[in-house]
């Protein structure tokens, strides 16, 4: 199963970042879910694609918090 975090949509495109912060761009109408910006998704080996929604919460959370860190230290 490979992860894929979504930087934005793009028209009928999905452009995502790989684990190795390689580009990937999907095409969005091949999911079948609402896929949103900051979404981690994953394609099975059978070429479909999800959302981790539990993945997503945590890499939110994870961003929320480096953001009140760099605010406290006004960066």
């Amino acid at each position: 199963m490979s992860f894929l975090f979504v930087d934005r949509i793009d028209g009928k495109n999905i452009i995502c970042e790989d684990t190795d912060g390689n580009e990937v761009i999907l095409n969005k109408e091949k999911t079948r879910e609402e896929i949103k910006e900051s979404d981690v998704i994953y394609i099975d080996i059978f070429g479909n694609i999800s959302i981790d929604k539990e993945k997503t919460k945590q890499r939110k959370n994870e961003i929320l918090n480096l953001r009140e860190k760099l605010n406290k230290n006004n960066i």
